[in-house]
């Protein structure tokens, strides 16, 4: 007995905005009071920011600390070849639990009542 499976794609379609990897997610929000985190990987987190914050842009990946440096993201139309010449490595933060940028800023405290 065969079983035709070329019309199942149509049935349920695939999510345009699928979530990150699970696992990764419950890995880094472990024995953590809050977790909180934005997908800036895809483009409908694009926000135009003010001129003047620009220079303040900084996000973590999964190696290290990385600034956006002098640089501005126009639109839908940003590739990462032409975003990865302008990130310069940061110091790694001494305490990985929890790192969070504000308008410059950072804090590692490790707990939101702290933060």
């Amino acid at each position: 007995m065969c079983t035709d499976f070329t019309n199942f794609n149509k049935a349920c379609p695939k999510d345009l905005y699928p979530p990150p990897c699970l696992g990764r997610l419950v890995d880094r929000s472990a024995g953590h009071e809050l977790f909180d985190f934005m997908d800036a990987s895809r483009r409908y987190h694009q926000i135009r920011m003010l001129p003047e914050d620009e220079e303040k842009i900084t996000f973590i990946t999964n190696i290290k600390a990385q600034e956006l440096a002098n640089f501005v993201i126009e639109g839908a139309t940003c590739q990462p070849p032409q975003v990865s010449g302008a990130i310069e490595p940061l110091e790694p933060p001494k305490n990985p639990e929890w790192v969070v940028y504000v308008n410059g800023a950072r804090n590692s405290k490790g707990s939101g009542r702290e933060f």
